[in-house]
Order: C-alpha cells, then sequence, then structure tokens
C-alpha cells in the first residue's frame, strides 16, 4: 500500500548507496534519464511493486513484445503467444450483455476444461500414490 506522501526510494543499479525518489503521484523520478518527464527503470519498479500503472508507461503491442524477445532471447517466438490471455465474451460467438454473460463463461469454461486421456492416466497414477501412502500409514499405525 502506498504512503500518504506517494513517494519511493528506489536504489541505483550501479551504486546501491544512491538512492532516486519517485513521486507516484506526479509519475516523475528524480533520476537523470526520469528527470525530463520519462519513463524509466525506477518508475517500472514502483508501478510493478505497487500494482499501478503510471500514464507515462510505455504500451507495448504483440509486436513490440515480439521483437523484444527476438532480440533478447535470439530466436523467433510466436506473436501470439504475446496477445492477451484474458478471453474475450465476443471469442464465443456471444455478446457482452448482461443477459449473456453467464451463458458466455460456461460456454467458454466447458471449451477450456475437456478432459484428454492424458488427465484420465494422470489421474489413476494419483489415486494409485494415494492408495500406496494409505497402505504405508496404516502400517505404520
Amino acid at each position: 500500500m502506498l504512503t500518504a506522501v506517494q513517494r519511493r526510494l528506489i536504489a541505483s543499479n550501479e551504486d546501491k548507496s544512491l538512492m532516486y525518489t519517485v513521486d507516484v503521484n506526479l509519475a516523475m523520478c528524480d533520476c537523470p534519464y526520469g528527470a525530463g518527464g520519462k519513463f524509466c527503470k525506477h518508475l517500472c519498479a514502483v508501478q510493478e511493486t505497487c500494482g499501478i500503472v503510471f500514464k507515462n508507461a510505455p504500451l507495448l503491442t504483440a509486436s513490440d513484445k515480439k521483437t523484444l524477445a527476438k532480440v533478447s532471447l535470439g530466436y523467433d517466438v510466436p506473436e501470439d503467444f504475446f496477445e492477451n490471455m484474458e478471453v474475450q465474451y465476443m471469442e464465443c460467438g456471444t455478446s457482452c450483455d448482461n443477459t449473456n454473460n453467464k451463458k458466455s463463461c460456461s460456454e467458454i469454461s466447458s471449451i477450456a476444461t475437456t478432459p484428454s486421456e492424458d488427465d484420465e492416466i494422470m489421474d489413476r497414477k494419483h489415486l494409485a500414490a494415494i492408495e500406496k501412502l494409505n497402505l504405508s500409514f496404516q502400517r505404520l499405525t
């Protein structure tokens, strides 16, 4: 939770004794890069730890994220990997009004939770392990 003053001290990466002040209300940092109003890594740190989004935070598209991943990882990743993971109601062909929201959610969950053959095998393995533990427990008591 943020304090009433709405300021955070963030240590410099290069010199841990050097602290930068991030003003949460103004979305400004007093580091050389952020002093002019640019979004810096210190603002990013406060944003991530406090769960807030600053107005000057860059918004990256799936294409931007793909490019950054290729530069940092050295190989290409499918762009759909970086798309928003939230399910949109319109994806299942129903409208988003109040009468259809519950129907949409149930349709989506029934699609997402279809058990596979692998699930059944894992269930049997888990049940066998539980039975083995129960037998061992009974033997000890």
